[in-house]
């Protein structure tokens, strides 16, 4: 086995791109492009958080198979697909890679509105995952191959928006056709367009490494050999990148559980309708989410001191605001009260976004930079997602259970998805129900101390070369 030998960074910039250190019209219309290409990328996962009601109701499903279409169905696959992805990154153009992942991902999105079971649902959902694996390593490295460490906190922030810009946009366009045209529609509506911006992505870009071929002394990440197990054996053998890992894990399980439940939550506790709990959700994801996220990255850039402690701190910082916002939007008695306080905590939940992702990208060798994101992506995922909304639903159920009238029966048998229930079974079944969810979610608000105590310890023990 050969190993790799680190050199110090200097810059990443490509002299056909910049010379100095400085932002140039060619690297934003690069980053808006990849900005875009992500933004398909969530808005077809994030779809899934104003439509899941009605595909309950229509399909009759419990909160445990709404957690695991969420959760394992396309997080397990999506994880698992992430590292393979990557290799190809490394090793293969890198803008045709993504615009061929972007047309799949979106038509596979299309097809969602053609299923006509949960069973088919799931397996849909799963090639969504394997196809939006090879999204988050290839962006990543091209942003890293663009700016220099200092720039790519906030760099990586601005390609962090795409999902609150994203999360604005899919529950208002989901709720809005859902209502009018059916659940059906809105995967069409969101997975169209996708396959038009492949086809533009693939057609006005070129991979920074061809310009690099075509330049001499320039220091972007020309692709060298591969050696799979050194660079895992690197990355499972470094303090930092596991520190990061393992908090990233942590904080990914009870986020993307609050944020896959909270529109449920909505329509249930205050019997808002789908449009009324797509603009809380809009607010949050949107506005709360592009503040957090440009908030995040401005901060770890401007208080990264010598080591970078602060790509830790911001995040650290950020589970705890959310945790203690969450716990208090699940719990007050108006949907006003709980949507500002939804909104707070979208916006500390997504202090992280960009510097979780810098300090990666920083941390490892340059001809790695997409392994690094794409093994990071095994936590957020595989180990996040995967067990987060599963973990939610399934609570959600048995407190559920619980609350449900014994003299009326079982819970599970006779609520399923409530569409066949009148008068005072219906009632009861929705009050179980919302109390239930409700129950699930403010404990999984509690759980945010993980991640707070792991970015802590993180930021404790990182050291991050940014010069």
């Amino acid at each position: 086995m050969t190993s790799h030998t680190v050199e110090p960074e200097k810059s990443e910039v490509n002299p056909d791109i910049s010379t100095i250190n400085g932002w140039t019209v060619k690297k934003i219309m690069v980053l808006m492009m990849l900005m875009l290409i992500m933004m398909s990328n969530y808005l077809d996962r994030l779809i899934m958080t104003i439509l899941q009601e009605p595909i309950k109701q229509d399909l009759g499903m419990s909160d445990l198979q709404l957690g695991l279409i969420v959760g394992p169905a396309f997080g397990l696959l999506y994880g698992l697909s992430t590292i393979p992805m990557a290799r190809l990154a490394e090793r293969f153009d890198r803008i045709t890679l993504l615009g061929a992942f972007a047309a799949i991902w979106s038509s596979l999105t299309v097809l969602c509105g053609a299923v006509g079971s949960y069973a088919q649902l799931v397996i849909v959902r799963m090639g969504v995952g394997i196809s939006e694996a090879g999204a988050q390593p290839a962006c990543h490295s091209l942003v890293a191959d663009t700016f220099p460490p200092r720039q790519r906190g906030l760099a990586t922030a601005l390609l962090g928006m795409a999902m609150p810009l994203a999360g604005f946009l899919a529950p208002l366009a989901g709720a809005y056709i859902a209502d009018v045209y059916g659940w059906r529609w809105a995967f069409v509506c969101v997975g169209a367009p996708g396959i038009v911006l492949a086809i533009l992505f693939r057609l006005s870009n070129k991979d920074p490494r061809k310009q690099a071929n075509a330049s001499s002394g320039t220091n972007a990440s020309t692709p060298v050999k591969p050696n799979f197990l050194a660079d895992l054996k690197w990355l499972f053998t470094n303090k930092g990148f596991m520190l990061i890992f393992i908090a990233s894990a942590s904080a990914s399980m009870v986020m993307t559980s609050a944020l896959m439940f909270t529109a449920s939550f909505f329509l249930r506790k205050f019997e808002l309708s789908l449009q009324e709990a797509a603009i809380v959700l809009s607010t949050g994801l949107g506005f709360g989410g592009v503040i957090g996220t440009l908030l995040g990255g401005w901060l770890a850039d401007r208080f990264s001191g010598a080591h970078g402690q602060s790509y830790m701190l911001v995040p650290c910082l950020g589970a705890l605001g959310g945790g203690v916002s969450y716990f208090i939007a699940y719990g007050v008695e108006t949907w006003a009260v709980a949507g500002i306080f939804v909104v707070i905590a979208s916006i500390f939940s997504s202090l992280k976004n960009g510097p979780n992702f810098a300090s990666v990208q920083t941390l490892v060798p340059a001809h790695m930079r997409a392994t690094g994101i794409a093994v990071l992506m095994l936590a957020i995922t595989l180990v996040g997602t995967s067990l987060g909304p599963p973990l939610v639903g399934v609570l959600s159920d048995w407190a559920a259970s619980d609350a449900f009238p014994a003299a009326l029966g079982d819970y599970a048998e006779i609520c399923h998805g409530g569409s066949d229930l009148a008068g005072e079974l219906k009632q009861a079944c929705t009050r179980a129900s919302s109390n239930g969810l409700q129950s699930a979610l403010r404990f999984n608000a509690v759980l945010y101390v993980l991640p707070v105590s792991l970015f802590l310890v993180a930021a404790k023990f990182i050291r991050l070369k940014l010069d």
